[in-house]
């Protein structure tokens, strides 16, 4: 194995441990997805609920006024974790490029090792070629 053979190698090697990284952090933002869209139902759905309630059995303006405004801040919880799902799911996909970006980078470089080796078996069969070749023209002319 050349040097260039062994550089291609850990190359590679490095190549690898990206995708693991890589298929980690999708994994990561997946969950974390999954966690931000669970926030957001529950978020949304309580604003729901509390929504229906609103101006039921209020015997006060100011039951209505601390109703309004609790329903104003369940509101702004539940676009705030609207919002949390949409960045989550922005972020999954930028791992998931992320991910197939290091996975052609590896192939790539899997394939530079290919073309090597085949490289370097074509120079040593032709170099085995060679020496068959000298020792048939040797033998020919009677020089063992």
């Amino acid at each position: 194995m050349n040097a260039q053979t062994r550089r291609v190698s850990r190359l590679t090697d490095l190549a690898e441990k990206q995708v693991s990284s890589a298929r980690a952090l999708v994994a990561r933002a997946a969950e974390m997805l999954a966690q931000a869209r669970t926030v957001a139902e529950r978020s949304t759905s309580e604003w729901s609920e509390a929504a229906q309630k609103f101006g039921v059995a209020v015997t006060s303006t100011r039951e209505l006024e601390e109703q309004a405004n609790r329903l104003r801040t369940l509101r702004i919880q539940a676009d705030l974790a609207v919002q949390q799902v949409k960045e989550a799911a922005a972020e999954e996909r930028r791992c998931t490029a992320a991910l197939v970006e290091a996975t052609m980078d590896k192939r790539k470089l899997e394939r530079w090792g290919e073309r090597l080796a085949e490289r370097e078996h074509e120079i040593g069969a032709r170099e085995e070629r060679r020496a068959s070749d000298e020792l048939a023209a040797r033998t020919v002319r009677g020089r063992p």
